[in-house]
């Protein structure tokens, strides 16, 4: 990365404004603190603190040095006092943070804002000798999500004054032997107590050879069940590294090219304007480089419609939200789009959701002998498979009900798969052999499956996504990984084609999550004698959740409010989500969204309003805010860029969608 060291004179103009940042550059503070311009952003200098910006303004990330604080609260309130004095701003969470970058004290701080507002406050405070220096970070949601890259490389670019990094990058990686391989393993089972997951399973690939699969704990929680190598899990959005593979293993076959307009082999398909729709190439649907953005709530409300057709009329009624190429923006659609569009490249002749089943079964899953592993959740569940758990409201692990897997059925090319650490394995086997298969044959060509992995939109600071795939430079050392979430289910495979090596971990809990930057983070300490910070990190981030959701839970009425929850309607309705029924049992407020349902709490907002949050484990916190348009009741429901309002309605539901302004 460039560097450029600005001296004191970066506060001497009351808004001395630099050129925006042609790629991320250094700068420095006068107290010695270096920070990040990103790509992008522009650096505003004002009297006593700088501002990293948007070109459209919706987004600050703010610098204060604190010379001389009592607290790192102190210091965050001396902060706000500069910035925004006329907003006093109480912070929601208080959380301890880890430090990696030269600091002897990290403070986190959330701040609780209305839902109208749709925006993002949060504070950091850090500490070096006695000084401080607090971040802020004021900013719309939708830009949180369009410029996420951005932002990250702003959070993870501080460094306190002569910060040296541990550089991993020349040493050599050591094998998995014996010992490095029982250091992991401990590592996962320890991981999985700390924060309560009843199971995992893991693989190690190392030159080739698998060095170990097996399964730590319980498939299910109050049941003796073992997980074993063979235990499937649903294994969420690492399928998309799988559908990327069938699609590269298509264009060795000539059935289709990276660089083909998607409409030459799939003439229906639309993309927002009939324009955006022309430009739209195979490759575009898998890179997460276009600027569509995430519309989940449009599969996982609506489940009764989510089919693999609706996948591509969800897709023609959405824009882009910023230009091809300008910013990292995933969409699950996108890429169940790729999948159908490949599939039907291959069997033109079937409806698109089983082309693709009976596709990924002939092309990758038979030859590669992943024998259990489908898109069959009927077929899984008659065999060993792990069963989902989340955290209650009273952030205790509890089973989830299978049916809220249900929702992934539309978008299975996406994340809808069930696998095992033992087949999962011959996947990083293959990737790690660049597409030929241990007998010597090859599966896929190295030119299209090296495709997959040449760095695209850009992530973080060394992060970015290729086709289907994540390339992590960020420690000296490429890793190329995956994660995956579904409700429940936690999944990774991570393989370092330089050292040689891959590995697995499948956990059946939502605080699994916490395991998987982790486990890679130790399996780098492994291979590299690296520093040891997977295992404070772990225990850091853990520590960090349990304190949100005790902040969560106290700002909640469980069960609902009832005078409020007497005022809801018995029926919403919106044309994109679907309906909502409401219904009253006991004390307990039900919202049944079709094929799940989950209690609510709600919440009194600081503007007056009320709204009412899901409760069920793992489909816990969606948020819907209560009001009124036009003499009916509403709900008001939103993501980072879209809002969706549910009307009072009959029988046949209606209701309204409003599209983002931003």
């Amino acid at each position: 990365m460039p560097e450029r060291f600005f001296g004191p004179a970066i506060f001497g103009a009351a808004l001395l404004t630099l050129s925006p940042a042609l790629a991320d550059q250094t700068a420095k503070m006068p107290n010695g603190v270096t920070y990040t311009i990103p790509d992008g952003m522009t650096a505003v200098s004002h009297d006593n603190y700088v501002s990293l910006e948007l070109p459209d303004g919706s987004a600050h990330f703010v610098i204060i040095p604190v010379p001389k604080a009592g607290s790192p609260r102190d210091a965050a309130d001396a902060a706000w006092r500069i910035y925004a004095p006329k907003r006093a701003m109480k912070p929601h969470t208080d959380e301890p943070r880890r430090d990696h970058y030269g600091w002897d004290e990290q403070r986190f701080y959330g701040y609780e804002t209305a839902p109208s507002e749709h925006r993002m406050i949060q504070a950091r405070a850090f500490r070096k000798d006695s000084g401080w220096t607090v971040t802020i970070i004021d900013a719309d949601e939708a830009a949180t999500e369009k410029h996420d890259a951005a932002l990250t490389a702003a959070i993870l670019g501080l460094r306190a004054p002569d910060f040296r990094p541990e550089i991993l990058a020349g040493r050599a990686a050591n094998r998995l032997d014996a010992v490095r391989t029982e250091a992991l393993k401990g590592f996962v089972d320890n991981s999985m107590r700390l924060v309560g997951a009843p199971g995992a399973a893991m693989a190690l690939v190392d030159h080739g050879h698998v060095v170990f699969e097996g399964g730590f704990g319980v498939r299910a929680m109050g049941k003796p069940d073992p997980v074993d190598a063979n235990t499937l899990f649903l294994a969420g959005s690492t399928t998309k590294s799988l559908t990327t593979l069938l699609m590269a293993k298509l264009i060795d076959e000539g059935r289709l090219r990276w660089d083909q307009p998607v409409v030459s082999l799939y003439p229906t398909f639309a993309l927002g304007t009939s324009e955006t729709s022309r430009k739209v190439l195979i490759r575009h649907l898998v890179c997460a480089c276009t600027g569509v953005p995430r519309k989940d709530y449009e599969f996982t409300l609506n489940a009764h419609d989510n089919t693999p057709q609706s996948v591509f009329t969800m897709l023609a009624a959405t824009d882009a939200t910023t230009d091809f190429g300008a910013a990292f923006q995933y969409s699950n659609q996108m890429v169940a789009a790729a999948g159908y569009v490949a599939a039907h490249a291959a069997d033109p002749g079937d409806e698109i959701g089983a082309a693709y089943d009976m596709t990924m079964q002939r092309e990758i899953f038979a030859p590669l002998g992943m024998v259990s592993t489908t898109f069959d959740m009927k077929k899984a569940l008659a065999g060993d498979h792990a069963a989902p758990h989340g955290q209650d409201v009273d952030n205790h692990t509890a089973p989830v009900d299978m049916d809220a897997e249900d929702v992934l059925a539309g978008i299975r090319p996406a994340g809808g798969i069930w696998t095992s650490a033992h087949d999962m394995a011959k996947y990083v086997q293959l990737e790690l052999a660049q597409g030929a298969m241990p007998d010597g044959q090859r599966l896929v060509s190295a030119k299209n499956l090296l495709e997959r992995r040449v760095p695209g939109a850009k992530m973080g600071p060394e992060e970015f996504y290729g086709l289907g795939l994540h390339i992590d430079n960020s420690a000296g050392v490429r890793v190329v990984d995956h994660y995956g979430a579904v409700s429940g289910f936690r999944a990774a495979f991570y393989f370092l084609p330089d050292a040689d090596v891959g590995a697995v971990l499948l956990v059946n809990a939502d605080r699994g999550e916490l395991m998987l930057d982790t486990f890679k983070r130790r399996l780098l300490e492994v291979l590299f004698e690296g520093r040891e910070e997977a295992a404070p990190d772990l225990a850091n981030f853990n520590e960090r959740m349990d304190i949100r959701a005790r902040s969560d839970r106290a700002a909640i009425a469980v069960p609902a409010d009832l005078t409020a929850a007497g005022k809801l309607a018995g029926r919403y309705g919106n044309a994109d989500l679907g309906t909502i029924t409401v219904t009253h049992a006991g004390r307990d407020t039900v919202f049944d969204f079709g094929l799940w349902k989950s209690e609510v709490a709600s919440r009194l907002n600081p503007d007056g309003t009320v709204t009412f949050l899901t409760i069920r484990p793992a489909k816990d916190g969606l948020e819907f805010t209560a009001g009124e348009k036009d003499g009916k009741r509403t709900l008001l429901t939103s993501d980072a860029q879209h809002d969706y309002l549910y009307t009072e309605s009959g029988p046949d539901g209606g209701g309204l969608s409003v599209k983002p302004e931003n």
